[in-house]
């Protein structure tokens, strides 16, 4: 077995670390927005329940994928992966739909087809950069 020297670790822990720091913030933003959905939304309190319960299992999710990060495990940078693209094709979708309903002709403003744009292009970007930066680390045996 040939050992190869390994490279630092920098991009990976900062990863790690902004990934947990996101899944608080989610998890912080499902307990703000619990009597919101209640008041304004008109949900009954077993609706907002249901909807903070499977909020606050996505920040965990979040959370725990920031951690198999730090702890370089490959299963941590999969989830990563699968939560830009599921990001990157939900606001490709809603591009698609702003899109559509401006040349259908309906009202709706430019302004919303760039504001659905620009994520796009970034979480699809910072996903090839991941998958980039992850291929890089790889042993060349």
């Amino acid at each position: 077995m040939l050992l190869v020297p390994t490279k630092s670790y920098i991009w990976g822990w900062i990863t790690g670390v902004l990934t947990i720091l996101i899944g608080i913030l989610y998890a912080y933003g499902a307990a703000v927005s619990f009597h919101v959905n209640i008041d304004m939304n008109g949900m009954s309190v077993d609706e907002a329940e249901r909807s903070r319960l499977i909020e606050f299992s996505l920040a965990a999710l979040v959370c725990a994928s920031g951690v198999l990060i730090i702890l370089k495990k490959a299963l941590g940078w999969y989830l990563l992966y699968l939560m830009l693209f599921l990001l990157g094709a939900g606001f490709f979708f809603m591009l698609f739909l702003a899109t559509f309903q401006f040349i259908v002709g309906e009202e709706i403003e430019v302004l919303f087809i760039g504001m659905f744009s620009v994520p796009t292009v970034f979480f699809f970007i910072l996903l090839w950069l991941q998958v980039r930066y992850w291929r890089s680390r790889r042993a060349l045996l």
